[in-house]
């Protein structure tokens, strides 16, 4: 069973502008580019949003894997978008 990335800190968010974003991103959370551009159109570009996002997505699918780790998004502090 896969881990539970748990709560991500409200600062980190998914900058759609930067392709290497994009897919640290995708690959931290186990899901294609595609799907996590899906997620993003959703519910925004805050990553604690999309992770709870694609979080019940899996669980209505009954997908049970989940992207491990914790570590901090590069590029990603305290970045603010209007």
């Amino acid at each position: 069973m896969g881990q539970h990335f748990g709560m991500l800190p409200d600062r980190y968010v998914i900058d759609l502008s930067k392709p290497w974003h994009v897919a640290w991103w995708a690959e931290r959370f186990g899901v294609s580019e595609e799907m996590l551009h899906a997620a993003i159109a959703s519910v925004g570009i805050h990553a604690e949003d999309v992770r709870v996002h694609l979080d019940g997505e899996r669980r209505k699918t009954g997908t049970t894997e989940f992207a491990s780790g914790t570590s901090s998004a590069p590029g990603n502090e305290k970045q603010e978008y209007a």
